[in-house]
């Protein structure tokens, strides 16, 4: 089949259309993907895996027991922080996140006495709790890709599971958050953010700053820095417009 016949009326430079032609052309016994084993013990025995999230050669996993481990294959080290320490009953990381620089992570344990949602640096060995988000679980991150550097997170967005997103920022060097604040909260049907997404677009005459959030039954667009609703759109209506 061609790709032409695909996609339907919908058009694709004859550049592309080539290229993906040959593909679907190619032999079935070639191999176009390969899978190599990075690392066998993962987990490194502090529990099962529940969570991972990669960035620039560096892999972060989370685990049943509390565990947050960071394997650097840039470098070839790995190393671990335990985030259940002095709390009570069994913990289990519910979400990490890591910048696309490897550099800044975000981490939420879950267990018998709430949640905690604590960051670390790459050059850290101790994690600093976010104390403002205690008791919050954290679904979704959002980098400032445009600005975030290797020393600072710059703006950060975070989702939750009860529908509230907020704003952090920190410094490596200053070894805690520069400040927390609430933005946005799904306050008419409180349900978990599932996913965040901020986007810097630059056009010939203006700049726009644009975030999308995706909840568990909507679609929402914020333009702005301080994340002024443009619209929602409802899930299952979305293959309709």
């Amino acid at each position: 089949m061609m790709v032409h016949e695909l996609l339907g009326p919908w058009k694709m430079p004859p550049s592309k259309t080539i290229a993906i032609d040959r593909l679907l052309r190619m032999d079935h016994g070639r191999q176009v993907f390969t899978v190599d084993l990075l690392e066998r013990y993962a987990a490194k025995g502090r529990g099962v895996i529940t969570c991972m999230a990669a960035g620039n050669d560096v892999i972060v996993i989370g685990t049943s027991k509390g565990w947050v481990i960071r394997h650097d294959f840039g470098v070839g080290d790995s190393n671990e922080i335990d985030l259940s320490a002095g709390r009570p009953g069994e913990q289990s990381i519910h979400r990490v996140f890591v910048d696309p620089g490897g550099s800044h992570c975000i981490a939420t344990v879950v267990g018998p006495g709430g949640a905690e949602t604590f960051y670390t640096h790459a050059k850290w060995t101790k994690p600093r709790v976010l104390s403002k988000l205690k008791g919050l679980v954290v679904n979704a991150v959002a980098w400032n890709r445009q600005q975030i550097t290797e020393v600072s997170t710059k703006e950060v967005i975070l989702g939750t599971e009860n529908g509230q997103l907020h704003e952090l920022a920190v410094d490596e060097k200053d070894k805690k958050e520069k400040y927390i604040k609430f933005l946005f909260e799904l306050s008419e049907l409180p349900e978990a953010f599932m996913g965040l997404q901020v986007l810097y677009i630059v056009l010939v005459h203006f700049s726009r700053f644009e975030s999308l959030a995706v909840s568990i039954s909507l679609f929402l667009l914020f333009s702005s820095r301080k994340l002024k609703l443009t619209f929602t759109i409802p899930i299952n209506k979305i293959n309709k417009y």
